[in-house]
This record gives C-alpha cells, structure tokens and sequence, in this order.
C-alpha cells in the first residue's frame, strides 16, 4: 500500500477529471506513474549508454547519437 497526499491544486483536477471521465482517481495516478517510471527508465538507459561512452577513451558524442543507442528517437 502506497501512502499519497497530492497538493491541494492537484486533488481539484483529480476529482475534476475523475468525474468528467467516470473514472476512479486511482486509474489517473496509475497512468501518471506508469508513465513517469518508463521515462525514468529511458533516462537511466540513456546515461549508461553515454558512461559506457566515456570509459571507451573515444572523443564527444551527440545527444542525437545517445538517443539512438538507447531506442528513445520515435522515428528510429
């Protein structure tokens, strides 16, 4: 069981959308950390993909190239 106290501003615009949609809060917050745990994640791929980068002694590497290697470009 997780234990959450939203900001007074946030618990309005839960409720707000919980009753517009029919939905449970539960179900928004689900989505939201769902949705913050996987972009935590590609941010950690990422920063090993560029550590690994740094430790191999070669020269700069893109932001661009990183993203690459790590599968975050939508259009790769």
């Amino acid at each position: 069981m997780i234990t959450f106290r939203p900001t007074e501003e946030m618990e309005k615009e839960l409720n707000r959308l919980s009753q517009e949609t029919h939905r449970p809060k539960s179900y928004y917050l689900r989505e939201a950390l769902g949705e913050y745990l996987e972009k935590q994640k590609e941010i950690q791929r990422a920063v090993s993909i560029y550590e690994e980068h740094l430790k191999s002694g070669k020269k700069g590497i893109s932001w661009e190239s990183v993203q690459k290697k790590a599968g975050l470009l939508e259009n790769e």
